[in-house]
């Protein structure tokens, strides 16, 4: 969970956990895994040299990939590794068709989930 918290935080979220009905903060120490704060883009790399440009959410599969919903209209995959690589889409190009890896289109994804298949 804790590394699940960095994650989300290195790419500009903060999640505050309930407890008893109430929200309540956690004070953690934060560690950006992939991209680099303040510096947009949408480049495949390792840890600080990719680049997302708007990312709005967070799934993990059952490997502990994490696949990032960008606003760039494609999903990006994050490894354990911190290996960042585009999933799905193409970058910049909105549409709405189905289709593997680049040949699918996306307008703005802004979440996602996975089963436990």
């Amino acid at each position: 969970m804790k590394r699940l918290l960095s994650t989300l935080c290195g790419l500009g979220y903060l999640l505050l956990l309930p407890t008893g009905g109430a929200l309540h903060a956690q004070q953690y120490t934060w560690t950006t895994i992939a991209g680099q704060p303040g510096v947009s883009g949408s480049a495949d790399g390792v840890g600080a040299s990719a680049r997302f440009d708007t990312p709005v959410s967070v799934a993990v599969d059952r490997f502990g990939v994490l696949h990032v919903a960008d606003y760039n209209h494609i999903i990006r995959k994050l490894t354990p590794a911190r290996v960042v690589s585009t999933f799905v889409g193409l970058t910049n190009t909105a549409g709405t068709t189905d289709g593997i890896g680049p040949a699918a289109r996306f307008n703005l994804p802004h979440s996602g989930a996975f089963d436990a298949v």
